[in-house]
């Protein structure tokens, strides 16, 4: 378990301290990674003095979570408030997970500014309006992190924080039934139960990464999911004028839909006559390049920012490049020399 130290003047967020415990141990894939310590809760069992408890607490914790609102807060004798101290503690010993949350306020006092001002130049801060909008960024802020430092997630299987069953996109889930060959069901059911892209949560579910580029309308809405795919039809054999171009942001499964129709229409056909039968051949064998197009969309790296798949059609060839890199320690000249294992 990964600990979480909540820092805050306590008269101020008392009640947001606690339910922000609460709202931690309530959620079922939180719970199973944090446990929170709350001053008013859990100092009381102990026989020690406060002092010495919260800034061994902060110290060793895994992470710190600071609320800042209008009031500075008591000053102790190091001349810092409470939460000022804790940060120092944590921060000072190393501490890389600092993560603070300043509430919107119109009137709020010189020494919070000054400390705003320390922590915008040691860490980034988000502020926030309320209680509920104050949870909705702890959750996804502790879903980015979960991300960022359990590299035993795997990208497919992280949780989209700001995802829920609502985003289902219907046509791609009816698409999804089609190619597979299955029965209409109630889709939670298949994607939680038999596929496990559906997380529950509380009350709601919430896609993995895998569920979002799949059967959601358009993944790129959520944070950390970069999942597009330009087309281009050139005249010519290089990038001067353009036929027909598009840029598609929806599901994979609606984008392999749309690729196919690009291609058709921009690519030529051949007649032959055998007999009393025509048929059609394609400039280009359709299985084969609806199997390089699945390759770089599964394969591509969809934790760089920024780019997309391209599928360009020239007089002379069809380019398919994916963005992403050879994994360590592969390199181009192991690839040359034949040794595509190490």
């Amino acid at each position: 378990m990964l600990s979480i130290f909540i820092s805050s003047p306590a008269n101020e967020f008392k009640e947001e301290r606690i339910k922000i415990k609460k709202f931690i141990e309530e959620n079922s894939i939180l719970n199973q990674i944090f446990e929170v310590f709350v001053f008013e809760e859990d100092v009381v069992a102990t026989g020690k003095q406060s002092d010495e408890i919260y800034l061994e607490k902060a110290r060793n914790s895994d992470i710190y979570l600071g609320l800042i609102g209008e009031s500075y807060g008591n000053i102790r004798s190091s001349g810092f408030s409470a939460t000022e101290e804790e940060f120092n503690s944590y921060y000072n010993n190393g501490g890389k997970h600092a993560l603070f949350f300043i509430k919107d306020c119109e009137n709020r006092d010189l020494k919070t500014e000054k400390f705003i001002d320390v922590i915008g130049n040691k860490v980034v801060y988000n502020t926030f309006n309320g209680q509920q909008d104050l949870l909705n960024k702890i959750e996804k802020a502790l879903a980015g992190y979960i991300n960022e430092t359990h590299e035993n997630i795997s990208f497919d299987e992280r949780i989209v924080p700001d995802s829920s069953e609502n985003d289902l996109d219907k046509e791609s889930y009816n698409l999804f039934l089609k190619e597979s060959n299955m029965e209409s069901q109630d889709f939670i059911k298949i994607l939680s139960n038999k596929f496990n892209v559906l997380v529950k949560d509380r009350d709601t579910y919430k896609f993995t990464t895998a569920g979002a580029l799949f059967f959601t309308e358009n993944p790129n809405k959520f944070d950390g999911i970069d999942a597009g795919v330009k087309l281009a039809r050139f005249d010519g054999t290089d990038k001067t004028i353009f036929i027909d171009k598009a840029t598609l942001n929806g599901s994979l499964l609606k984008i392999l839909n749309e690729i196919e129709s690009f291609f058709k229409r921009n690519t030529r056909y051949a007649t032959k006559i055998i007999g009393f039968e025509r048929y059609d051949i394609p400039e280009y064998p359709y299985d084969a390049v609806r199997e390089a197009i699945i390759n770089a969309i599964a394969h591509r790296d969809y934790e760089i920012k920024g780019t997309d798949v391209t599928f360009f059609i020239y007089d002379d060839r069809i380019e398919i490049i994916s963005p992403g890199n050879l994994k360590f320690p592969l390199t181009l000249n192991n690839l040359e020399d034949g040794n595509s294992v190490i």
